[in-house]
């Protein structure tokens, strides 16, 4: 039998969490029930995701802790000595309760993604720039820009009735640019 050693073993980082619902810190509060937690960050042109499940044979779930559809869950995620990475915040879309055993899961979409960049308008800029048009409706919906744009200038470009969110999403397909919408604050 043949035994394979290292003369060097590292232990690997403990990862470690917070979350918040609204503006509690719940995390010690749900740290024994949760059985998952996952975290996806999209590229471009479809909403950051989270959801948490958790274990639920207390009922608590399903009862005073019941949340809201549309309340926000904020995450941060990191490893044990090191700084947590904020996530961002998250608008509760889907609530699931299954069993037995019972279960709670709750999905979020990020919460930068507002109704008012979901909703259809027709708007035509003319004359201008990538950049001033970002910059215009990261304004107009409280989002902050990460990140440069280039200057690149637009004779003409129709939002087609498309909402806000799909409008933008529709650049990166044609300048090789990345969107990312964070809240501002």
């Amino acid at each position: 039998m043949v035994t394979l050693t290292t003369q060097r073993q590292q232990a690997v980082p403990a990862p470690t969490w917070t979350l918040h619902y609204g503006q509690k810190d719940i995390t010690h509060d749900i740290t024994p029930d949760v059985l998952g937690i996952r975290f996806t960050d999209q590229l471009s042109g479809q909403s950051d995701e989270l959801t948490v499940e958790l274990e639920d044979s207390a009922g608590r779930w399903r009862g005073a802790w019941y949340p809201g559809k549309g309340d926000t869950l904020s995450l941060a995620l990191g490893r044990v000595g090191t700084p947590l990475r904020p996530c961002g915040t998250f608008s509760i879309d889907e609530i699931e309760l299954s069993g037995p055993p019972d279960t709670v899961s709750l999905r979020g979409l990020s919460a930068s993604v507002t109704t008012a960049l979901r909703t259809r308008s027709y708007r035509a800029f003319e004359q201008t720039s990538l950049a001033a048009i970002a910059r215009r409706i990261a304004q107009k919906h409280h989002l902050t820009l990460e990140g440069q744009i280039a200057p690149l200038p637009l004779t003409g470009s129709r939002s087609n009735m498309k909402p806000t969110w799909l409008f933008c999403a529709d650049w990166p397909r044609n300048t090789a640019i990345s969107l990312k919408s964070r809240r501002a604050g």
